[in-house]
């Protein structure tokens, strides 16, 4: 949708679809055409699982830039949710775990994620940011999976049983 200039004091809001007072409209960030009841009516109706995964997601592309440059990420809500239940973590638990990829140079989809504590995840990212080498990073991933479980897709499980000593 186009843009509605403001005319006379007033803006109009796309879910009232009337023209409303500009005071009624966030005054920060850019300029939005819904006003401060609907914006935080839509905040206030996604859950605590959705806005913990989404969370999440956030930090996951933030290390995706740091690790590789590139922040694709090849995975539903519902799989990560999947991750999540698989660990089972609850949503309160959410903000001391980080999804990190089990491959640096693969894009991550749902069989090439880790879940991994805050302090592993700053040892990882810092390791392959140092060296930018993904085979030492799996071996890091695998040093640290034997003396503190990490959280894996079936697929990395089963890597792992299969990977020298």
């Amino acid at each position: 949708m186009t843009p509605v200039p403001d005319c006379d004091g007033k803006r109009f809001c796309r879910i009232c679809a009337a023209f409303l007072p500009v005071a009624q409209f966030d005054k920060t960030g850019p300029r939005r055409f819904y006003c401060t009841f609907h914006i935080r009516s839509l905040f206030k109706t996604r859950g605590v699982n959705e806005r913990a995964t989404i969370n999440l997601r956030k930090r996951l592309r933030r290390d995706l830039i740091a690790l590789s440059g590139e922040a694709v990420i090849h995975m539903t809500h519902e799989e990560l949710l999947g991750l999540i239940k698989h660990a089972k973590k609850t949503p309160s638990d959410y903000h001391d775990l980080c999804l990190l990829p089990y491959d640096p140079k693969k894009p991550v989809t749902a069989n090439n994620v880790l879940l991994a504590s805050k302090e592993q995840r700053r040892f990882l990212v810092a390791l392959y940011k140092m060296n930018q080498d993904a085979c030492q990073y799996k071996e890091a991933v695998q040093r640290i999976h034997a003396r503190m479980p990490l959280v894996l897709s079936d697929q990395n499980a089963t890597s792992f049983t299969a990977a020298p000593e």
